[in-house]
């Protein structure tokens, strides 16, 4: 029994000398052209990403999905994390944050044809704007949607916002 024992003491600890691939599981979504599946090395931000978990030697596996499923997914632990997420409070008592991978500028799209002009978030209350499904804006424009201020409708392709503001379905594309 005592040569059973020291024997699989010597296996066992055996292998736990042998190097354990280093992996992580990280949620990303379509945001050409920073993040795609369908660009080399998922774009110029997952490539960043991928590349700084190289250097600490972890292997990076993505799981390409919509903004507001990748979010959950790793909100709920079925992934390790989700990548390019402007900070917010509502994500703060779920992740931890990096320093910033890539900085963004929110503008205003709208039709030639149809020129906007506006100072306050009140002065766009009558028109209908096109936002995506899970992104974040900036507190303004966020206070002003929840409070009705604004006529938001939010769908779940950035590009499909595009398409709606050329056929006339939505005034303005809130957009990078």
């Amino acid at each position: 029994m005592l040569r059973f024992f020291l024997v699989n003491i010597l296996i066992f600890s055996h292998l736990s000398w042998a190097k354990i691939p280093r992996v992580i599981h990280l949620t990303n979504g379509e945001w050409p052209p920073y993040l795609s599946k369908s660009l080399p090395n998922g774009g110029p931000s997952s490539q960043v990403i991928v590349e700084a978990f190289r250097l600490q030697g972890i292997e990076v596996i993505w799981g390409w999905y919509p903004w507001a499923r990748s979010y959950i997914l790793a909100k709920e632990g079925e992934y390790d994390g989700t990548v390019i997420w402007s900070v917010n409070e509502e994500r703060k008592e779920y992740f931890l944050y990096t320093v910033p991978v890539l900085e963004e500028k929110r503008v205003l799209f709208h039709l030639v044809t149809k020129p906007i002009e506006w100072r306050t978030m009140n002065d766009l209350s009558k028109y209908e704007i096109g936002a995506t499904v899970g992104y974040q804006y900036s507190k303004d424009f966020q206070e002003a949607e929840a409070q009705g201020i604004l006529k938001v409708r939010r769908i779940a392709k950035e590009s499909n916002n595009f398409k709606m503001l050329i056929a006339n379905r939505v005034d303005l594309v809130i957009a990078t």
